[in-house]
């Protein structure tokens, strides 16, 4: 891994972790308790993609509406944790990842279940 690779996971990371700070101390209930499972930020750090857990969204569409009006809050609040000079571009995600390997588990699971009973089936 290179150094730029390093320092750019680091910022991510500081991100993720500042922007859950950000995100919980703002009144608005639609996005005060959201998660962020991930954060991705350019190499030119001119754009910052944020991915938020689906199971905390009730209603996509409001949310991310909720989101753009407090976008300004957020780029004065990362301006302020970073030190960087101007504030990136903030896009916001829905990320039904953990969705989808809660699903592929359960299926998973079921195949496992399978086998297992056609393996007793003949044994006997």
């Amino acid at each position: 891994m290179q150094k730029n690779d390093i320092i750019r996971q680091k910022q991510e990371s500081f991100l993720q972790e500042s922007l859950s700070i950000a995100l919980a101390g703002l009144s608005d209930t639609r996005i005060n308790s959201l998660t962020i499972t991930k954060v991705e930020v350019s190499r030119g750090k001119q754009d910052v993609k944020i991915y938020l857990d689906k199971l905390g969204i009730e209603d996509p569409k409001e949310t991310l509406h909720a989101l753009k009006k407090a976008r300004n809050i957020l780029k004065e609040y990362i301006l302020n944790v970073t030190g960087w000079y101007a504030p990136p571009k903030l896009n916001f995600i829905i990320d039904d990842s953990l969705g989808t390997q809660n699903r592929l588990d359960e299926i998973f699971k079921q195949i496992h279940q399978e086998e297992e009973k056609a393996h007793k089936d003949d044994d006997k």
